[in-house]
């Protein structure tokens, strides 16, 4: 739930932590501002009430985006379904982010699109590297040795700015946008 920023919301409404309500709070849940369901309404909304400014590749890519990822959520999450939902839903944004890359012109609607993007991805990484340093690191004596790496690297590769380079025997990392 830390890294989410969703904690304090979660532990007001829950008792304890359980995957089921854990996921049904991150999911499903309309009462949760940052569930998916909750950022795929707000979306679909602006996109219909935006509709002429958008390409109709880029509306399409959206609404059934919408429809997939409701549908999908409405259905009881259970721990086997979880990552076809989790695919459905990478599958559905890129082809919305490939629709909005591929079909819109290069004017103010397009760079407040990516703005968005890059200042959730900003959020997200931030709230990531805040559990890093403050949950998973055990100790300070561990900084630099093998699990402090092991867990830089699931960090990096799980915001996608993970790239190793293998000059002679060790190993260094970059990160790339």
């Amino acid at each position: 739930m830390k890294s989410s920023g969703n904690r304090a919301q979660y532990e007001a409404l829950h008792d304890h932590y359980n995957g089921p309500e854990v996921i049904d709070f991150l999911l499903p849940d309309r009462s949760n501002p940052s569930s998916v369901l909750s950022m795929i309404d707000l979306p679909h909304s602006n996109a219909r009430i935006a509709g002429t400014a958008l390409t109709r590749e880029v509306w399409e890519a959206v609404n059934e985006a919408w429809l997939n990822i409701c549908a999908s959520l409405k259905a009881s999450i259970t721990p086997k379904t979880l990552p076809e939902i989790i695919g459905l839903i990478r599958r559905q944004s890129a082809l919305v982010q490939g629709a909005l890359h591929g079909t819109m012109l290069r004017n103010d609607i397009y760079d407040f699109a990516r703005l968005g993007t890059f200042i959730e991805r900003a959020d997200s990484t931030a709230l990531i590297l805040d559990v890093k340093y403050y949950v998973l690191l055990p100790s300070v004596s561990v900084v630099g040795g093998p699990m402090d790496n092991v867990q830089w690297e699931s960090i990096l590769r799980s915001v996608s700015v993970l790239r190793c380079e293998f000059n002679g025997s060790s190993q260094h990392f970059n990160i790339m946008s």
